[in-house]
């Protein structure tokens, strides 16, 4: 299983565990946190998927290479352009809008039998390894949204 924080951000309070004895651990976060069961990825090492979504449409999607089982970028994972996926695509906007979202970034996983799982939805994704391999400008594209659907069109 994995324990996250339910306010956390770049990995940060992100625990494995792996036996009844990593348990006590979770206390750190003063009891409020969620379970996740652990997914292994397809393929070699670790990684998984961040697909930014913004008004319905997926802007860009990396992979994140891990160094371990944690693929955050702020933890050392390194990012990568990949092409677009239609299912993942797919998948990360009806995610971001059943749950009533502008924009996010979904984090998906594809385990080894190719079965995608969300593993996060993210309502203040960081961009900074978004960027790295994507030519447009994430703040740019946000603010522009913000000016065309609730300042040009009241």
């Amino acid at each position: 299983m994995i324990s996250k924080p339910l306010f956390g951000s770049q990995g940060e309070g992100i625990l494995r565990i792996e036996k009844v004895t990593d348990i006590p651990w979770i206390t750190s976060s003063h009891g409020v946190y969620y379970l996740q069961r652990f997914i292994s990825c397809r393929g070699e090492g670790f990684s998984d998927y961040r697909v930014f979504v913004i008004n319905g449409q997926v802007i860009a999607t990396m992979r994140r290479r891990g160094k371990s089982w944690l693929n955050n970028v702020a933890r050392g994972a390194s990012c990568e352009q990949v092409t677009l996926n239609m299912e993942m695509n797919a998948l990360a906007i009806e995610a971001t809008q059943l749950i009533g979202m502008d924009y996010a970034g979904v984090d998906i996983i594809e385990d080894g039998h190719g079965r995608l799982y969300i593993i996060e939805i993210n309502s203040v994704p960081a961009w900074k390894g978004l960027e790295s391999v994507f030519d447009g400008n994430v703040a740019q594209l946000l603010a522009q949204d913000v000016v065309n659907r609730y300042i040009l069109n009241k």
